[in-house]
């Protein structure tokens, strides 16, 4: 008489945990290279890299339930849920070091080293073309003070230099970061300062940070203010804050050269 082998089923949770586990990576990965190298929209490929957040998410989600029904049930499938957990975790890393900079403290999506008067961006019309008609929104209220509570705000760069001077080394230091110059405006002319309009892009997603920098005569030479405005609804390495300091810090290095 034969003997009949009976397998345990191979749990479809966790099954379903590792397809939708490789299908988000895949989906982050290309939608975070698409989005870096500017070969689709902003909003499309923002909205491609949270779907897959989603599908992670879901397959997290999944791979939790698999390890319960395999633990009680006795199905097959312990590698598949653990693959599945896995590539959940890939997705879902960098979006969590993300959102546990945004809850450490406040948005940091607008920063400025002059908070009154308020340093405005050009509305002119080369300056509105090289932006796609973008304007940044006005500052939460109180966000400068979280700001200034969470961390020691962004100083505003002394120099003993002349205006003009001070205003040819900050174009030469935003030139040498390798930023595109939007507008500049060269001291004496109908503005009040000189004013440098730039752009450039955080270090990992390449998101567009937008650039208004005013270069101001003072008593012992002259002031550099500038502000910075992260045009994507979060947060990446290498935003506001950090593009204003690395400007700042190329601009007293190289005047220290003089």
């Amino acid at each position: 008489m034969r003997r009949l082998i009976v397998e345990d089923p191979m749990s479809g949770p966790a099954t379903w945990s590792l397809r939708l586990g490789w299908l988000a990576l895949t989906v982050f990965v290309l939608a975070g290279v698409l989005t870096r190298w500017r070969r689709v929209e902003l909003e499309p490929g923002l909205a491609a890299l949270a779907a897959a957040c989603i599908v992670a998410g879901l397959a997290l989600l999944l791979a939790l339930f698999a390890f319960v029904r395999i633990w009680n049930e006795g199905h097959r499938g312990f590698g598949r849920a653990v693959g599945g957990l896995v590539l959940a975790v890939l997705t879902l890393a960098y979006p969590a070091v993300l959102a546990g900079l945004a809850f450490a403290g406040p948005p940091m999506l607008d920063v400025t080293t002059r908070p009154v008067p308020p340093l405005t961006f050009s509305a002119s019309r080369p300056a509105s073309v090289a932006r796609e008609g973008w304007r940044p929104p006005p500052p939460l209220p109180g966000l400068r003070e979280r700001q200034r509570a969470a961390a020691p705000p962004v100083a505003p760069l002394d120099l003993a230099l002349p205006e003009d001077a001070a205003f040819a080394l900050t174009r030469e230091a935003a030139e040498a970061l390798g930023w595109e110059i939007v507008e500049a405006a060269a001291p004496g002319g109908r503005s009040a300062a000189a004013r440098l309009e730039a752009t450039t892009a955080s270090l990992v997603l390449r998101l567009p940070v937008e650039l208004t920098i005013r270069v101001a005569a003072t008593s012992e030479g002259a002031r550099v203010d500038a502000r910075a405005v992260t045009r994507a609804p979060f947060a990446d390495l290498g935003g506001s804050r950090w593009h204003i300091e690395r400007l700042l810090a190329e601009i007293d290095a190289r005047a220290s050269l003089l």
